[in-house]
């Protein structure tokens, strides 16, 4: 949960030579469970009223192994080659990662895994797919060709801990207010994307950090068992998941947080600088949750030997937190059909990778500039007919670097599916640019910024004038929205103090939920 800074710089093309994330910037997940009506080009094709589709058969069970993963500033707190060996003992098909801090690919490339998405610092041995429409939120599993699973990757805000605050005599009122405004807030945007997910009946699961206890755990049963645990709480953020059909797979075979504690953070691994602190209070807040479509067959804990119901254990222990692995027994979905690109940002002479499903008549992938829904694209390629998912390669030899859409046509000519993608000139960098480099405090600051990397976790902080991320304490911050190139208002539902005091400050654009700077902007408070 705590976080220690590290010393890293980049360049942006350094980033791009290792990035293997997914991109989208469509508004709208409508497409996922029926075939779109196609985008019509300019003028219209009239085409014949579509007859009322034909049930699919649900797909055969299978089953599908998942570890979350804390791995604690890029895993190289104390041993990178202990946190490869932990996931390698686990074997499970797909980690999530939290504080992966640029080393999703570094990982994947020690397991000899081939799939990758550093947007959402997943490695998997099964295809990853980020669907439009899901702009980060979630992404599909591939288990079977043309049969997903959805994945949701959370890393909720650390601070202030709930905890901290019980421990430290706040009140219940107080410790529910200070969830719902940080960590459940943060949450929403997510479970609000699964929904259509969720109501289609394809399995779902919700891994992460979520720095915040369960409901489940905390009960008047629990109070006292650890001395922080001093009144039972409804803690907001697991009530949401509940709420919203998900089940914490720990407490479905582990029902009693008294016998069963599970505890995730803090881990007992060596201590660097003196953390973590012995008498730190320890919770379980390190979760895979499911739902739809899905059996829990088994969960364990992963980390220190002889750590609480650690049944998997690697000495030393890599991460200030514990692995949590759950096995299932999965029903997948069918998605509608889609397009998508491995990553939204490829350098310009690469190759951009596509993944698509179609009803297999004979659809044709094409590249357009960005907006264009007409015109003779600039790349097209035939699919097979009868094909109804696989992948293609585009060379980007032909493109200039600028914004591009892969779009996926349909035979009458229209637009199905499309998905942003930006072809980066060679030694091209990242920017951030205030269009009001002076705001009054408590005003909105508008930051935009090009060239990002796209992952979920980029994010925009604010430091004071000539601070060093990889030394210095951010004052405020929020994140990108997984885009390439954009602008966001800093203003209160960032995290931090705010308003910030008058004062001179940098605004930085980081990498990857870490401390990389890819570009800072100067900005001035005023009274």
């Amino acid at each position: 949960m705590i976080r220690h800074r590290w010393r890293a710089t980049v360049a942006l093309t350094a980033v791009l030579a290792t990035l293997v994330s997914c991109g989208s910037d469509t508004p709208s997940s409508s497409w996922l469970f029926r075939t779109p009506d196609p985008v019509a080009a300019t003028p219209a094709t009239p085409t014949a009223t579509p007859a009322a589709p034909t049930p699919t058969p649900r797909p055969a069970d299978v089953d599908l192994t998942l570890l979350d993963f804390n791995i604690e500033y890029g895993g190289d707190e104390v041993d990178f080659d202990k946190v490869i060996e932990a996931i390698r003992l686990a074997d499970p098909d797909v980690v999530a990662l939290e504080e992966a801090e640029g080393n999703t690919g570094r990982v994947a490339d020690a397991l000899g895994w081939p799939y990758v998405s550093v947007r959402s610092q997943l490695v998997s041995k099964l295809p990853l797919i980020d669907p439009p429409g899901a702009n980060g939120e979630y992404t599909f599993v591939e288990v079977r060709p043309g049969e997903v699973v959805a994945i949701v990757n959370v890393h909720l805000p650390s601070d202030p801990y709930g905890p901290y605050h019980v421990r430290d005599g706040e009140s219940l009122e107080a410790v529910l207010e200070l969830e719902r405004t940080t960590r459940l807030a943060a949450l929403q945007p997510k479970l609000d994307a699964v929904a259509d997910v969720l109501a289609a009946g394809i399995p779902t699961f919700v891994l992460g950090d979520f720095n915040a206890p369960s409901h489940l755990d905390w009960t008047e049963a629990a109070v006292g068992q650890r001395p922080h645990v001093l009144y039972a709480v409804a803690w907001p953020v697991s009530m949401a998941l509940e709420a919203a059909g998900f089940r914490d797979t720990y407490r479905e075979l582990h029902p009693d947080p008294v016998s069963h504690p599970g505890l995730t953070w803090w881990a007992g691994r060596p201590l660097v600088d003196d953390y973590p602190d012995p008498s730190e209070p320890q919770d379980r807040i390190d979760i895979i949750y499911a739902a739809g479509p899905a059996t829990t067959v088994a969960t364990a804990l992963v980390g220190e030997v002889g750590g609480p119901q650690v049944e998997i254990a690697v000495d030393p222990w890599g991460s200030d937190h514990r692995a949590v692995l759950a096995t299932f027994r999965v029903q997948p979905g069918v998605p509608g059909a889609y397009v998508s690109v491995d990553r939204p940002l490829v350098p310009a002479g690469s190759d951009i990778t596509v993944r698509y499903r179609t009803p297999g008549d004979g659809e044709r992938l094409a590249v357009r500039p960005a907006g264009a829904i007409d015109g003779t694209p600039l790349i097209e390629i035939a699919l097979d007919a009868g094909v109804t998912s696989g992948m293609s390669t585009i060379g980007t030899g032909a493109l200039a670097p600028a914004d591009y859409e892969v779009q996926l046509l349909h035979v009458t000519g229209g637009i199905t599916s499309r998905t942003p993608v930006r072809v980066a000139a060679d030694g091209e960098v990242a920017t951030i640019r205030l269009p009001s480099a002076t705001r009054a405090s408590g005003d909105p600051i508008e930051v935009v910024f090009t060239g990002a990397p796209g992952s979920r976790w980029d994010w925009i902080g604010l430091y004071p004038r000539g601070g060093d991320p990889n030394v210095d304490d951010y004052e405020y911050y929020t994140y990108t929205g997984s885009r390439v190139s954009g602008s966001v208002t800093v203003d209160d539902r960032g995290e931090g103090a705010w308003p910030l005091a008058p004062g001179e400050y940098d605004v930085l654009l980081l990498l990857d939920d870490g401390y990389v700077e890819l570009a800072r902007a100067p900005l001035t408070i005023t009274p």
